[in-house]
């Protein structure tokens, strides 16, 4: 009989393990494509990168040098 509710006791934790190790690796793979979003974009942000993976362009409008002749 001790043998017998050890081996059940034995099985009962490995089947919650087993669903604690289901668990985590669902929310990991919800979550991975959230998180490598916000690194892509912080990665493109530390660069000088637009959305698209291009470098911004410069500033428009802004004045322009013009000499004068003498």
């Amino acid at each position: 009989m001790n043998e017998t509710i050890q081996r059940a006791l034995f099985y009962g934790f490995a089947i919650m393990i087993l669903l604690v190790v289901v668990v985590y690796f669902a929310g990991l793979s919800t979550d991975l494509g959230s998180v490598s979003a916000a690194v892509r974009s912080l990665i493109l942000a530390f660069t000088g990168r637009d959305s698209s993976g291009k470098f911004a362009d410069y500033p428009g409008g802004a004045p322009t040098a013009t000499t004068t002749a003498a």
